[in-house]
């Protein structure tokens, strides 16, 4: 049995918001009203069935009443308060998601449902953040790795070649004339990079 409060201007919400089983289709339903004259109706309808069918019971004095049937679906759900045959006021009810999980039947309050999808989401997102990060490490480093070696053997060309070599560039002045930033490189690499030359 599944308690649900009805209180002016409040949804009512299930007193427990993890998922539970709906044994053979049937949910037992214990509703605590507010203590005003008049009588109250729960109306209730499924989405497998496009609201079609909607099912109009009054709630005795216990206030337990037990729907049955229940199939997967969005089971939307409604309280409804008349006085003298006229409509006070409507009470919505958190919706249940109903699911067919593992050969049973199972029922998912879906303000809680949708609040985990959420952090599964956040983590998603998370994650997906930190791979873009390192991937974006990676592309970065294979961009600047591929400028040292260009520049390693534009270099040991430059000074191999006469003509090439007529300005007698210094390496600083000749990197800053290919449009780098020779602060781009560390001095382990300036020095690989001037050392290419001899390994060719």
């Amino acid at each position: 049995m599944k308690t649900i409060t009805i209180k002016h201007g409040c949804m009512g919400r299930y007193d427990d918001v993890s998922p539970f089983l709906v044994d053979g289709g049937a949910l037992v339903l214990h509703f605590v009203l507010p203590r005003v004259s008049g009588e109250f109706y729960f109306v209730v309808w499924n989405s497998f069935d496009g609201g079609q069918n909607q099912q109009a019971i009054k709630i005795p004095a216990t206030g337990d009443i037990e729907l049955s049937g229940l199939r997967a679906g969005e089971l939307h759900t409604e309280v409804k308060h008349y006085f003298r045959g006229e409509l006070i006021e409507a009470f919505h009810i958190e919706p249940l998601i109903i699911k067919d999980v593992d050969r049973s039947v199972r029922a998912f309050p879906e303000i809680e449902a949708l609040r985990e999808q959420i952090e599964g989401l956040k983590e998603t997102v998370i994650d997906l953040e930190k791979k873009n990060a390192e991937a974006v490490q990676g592309l970065q480093k294979t961009v600047h790795d591929l400028r040292a070696a260009f520049l390693a053997y534009s270099w040991a060309e430059y000074q191999s070649d006469i003509q090439l070599n007529g300005k007698s560039l210094s390496f600083e002045e000749f990197v800053v004339a290919l449009g780098y930033d020779p602060e781009q490189f560390t001095e382990e690499e300036i020095e690989k990079i001037k050392a290419f030359k001899e390994e060719l």
